[in-house]
């Protein structure tokens, strides 16, 4: 984050600081690591809610154009040959994100350097 210039707006979000991880067996107790002695600005982890960290990913992607941030994709379950041998014929069955919406839904399906064609929909109930 310090690289990219994010750090300073990051550490504004509700986060706690982890500065050491440790543990204790019985009457052992041991420290595991100790993050204080860690080169570079930041001596901590910045502990905070998944949601909050990614929501501030989202909106800063937006500022560097080869980032490329992919939302509400599908879950793929089956890529491959139909089961009827039909030369050409690939099939995908995957579960589509609940947020999605219903409706006509642009797709594309990207394999390796390969991908389907653009303007292909799919009807979501």
């Amino acid at each position: 984050m310090q690289e990219l210039g994010l750090l300073e707006s990051l550490l504004q979000l509700p986060h706690q600081r982890l500065t050491t991880i440790g543990g204790k067996f019985g009457d052992f107790s041991f420290q595991a690591a100790n993050f204080s002695r860690v080169p570079g600005p930041c001596k901590f982890i910045a502990l905070m809610p998944q949601w909050d960290f990614l929501n501030f990913l989202s909106v800063r992607a937006k500022n560097f154009p080869a980032f490329d941030l992919r939302m509400q994709h599908a879950v793929v379950q089956f890529a491959g040959p139909a089961p009827q041998p039909v030369a050409g014929l690939f099939q995908v069955n995957a579960f589509v994100p609940s947020g999605l919406g219903s409706g006509a839904v642009p797709i594309q399906v990207k394999f390796g350097a390969a991908s389907s064609q653009s303007g292909v929909t799919v009807f979501v109930k």
